[in-house]
């Protein structure tokens, strides 16, 4: 079992970071591990989501449930054959200037041994690039920190 933990500040309000992070099936625009994320069924809070994942040639498809609790938590958990185990949590949290400090958390395990050697040691990079892209996403599309 594996664990990643990031954070970064952003000079944008809670509600516009969790909007962006919650718009999953816009994140192959600006994620480009990410081919595809689509929503399979939405129901209350929850989201059923598929998504395929680049990995070298490979194109890995897997489901996960996505938790909206806006707007200070969203929760991706992903129970499918391609992970033993996959709990990522993001926290949205007030900070004193007015923006947000993005909290990104995962837990995970990749069930098979063949793919543990490539999307296990793949993982910590692409959750980094992740981070990084909705930083870089923040600022397309709310302009300039002021």
């Amino acid at each position: 079992m594996a664990t990643y933990h990031a954070q970064v500040d952003l000079p944008y309000p809670p509600q516009q970071i969790f909007a962006l992070v919650a718009d999953i099936e816009s994140y192959p625009q600006f994620l480009h591990h990410l081919a595809s994320a689509r929503i399979r069924r939405r129901k209350d809070n929850t989201l059923w989501v598929e998504q395929v994942v680049r990995l070298g040639f490979l194109r890995l498809k897997f489901s996960t449930r996505a938790l909206l609790e806006p707007p200070t938590r969203l929760r991706v958990v992903c129970h499918d054959s391609l992970f033993g185990m996959f709990d990522q949590a993001w926290h949205f949290t007030p900070i004193a200037s007015g923006g947000t400090r993005l909290g990104c958390h995962a837990t995970y395990e990749v069930r098979s041994g063949l793919l543990r050697l490539g999307l296990g040691a793949a993982l910590p990079e692409m959750l980094a690039t992740t981070v990084k892209g909705f930083e870089t996403r923040a600022g397309q599309l709310y302009g300039p920190a002021r």
